[in-house]
């Protein structure tokens, strides 16, 4: 199996906590940035282990990716699998 990675790394001026805070709020991303149209947490609405959300990017099908890792207080990571091909996003 083939392996591509990406990495984008941005110095913010923000406190860790505010930052996390933005990130971990998936269902405000449509109004940070024109590269996510819609957000939507599955089930109770709350980020964990396990969690379904339901991305809408311009240009590309409804996607839903699922958290397969969660730090309280500092990242997340999902996975979406489609055509036979599994992305990974870290946050």
């Amino acid at each position: 199996m083939s392996k591509v990675s990406f990495l984008i790394a941005r110095e913010c001026p923000q406190s860790h906590e505010a930052l996390w805070e933005r990130v971990r709020n998936i269902e405000e991303w449509p109004q940070r940035t024109t590269s996510i149209t819609s957000t939507k947490i599955l089930g109770n609405g709350t980020l964990a282990i396990g969690s379904e959300v339901v991305i809408k990017q311009p240009g590309a099908p409804e996607s839903t990716w699922i958290v397969t890792e969660y730090v309280e207080g500092n990242s997340f990571t999902y996975e979406m699998r489609r055509s036979g091909l599994v992305t990974t996003a870290h946050h």
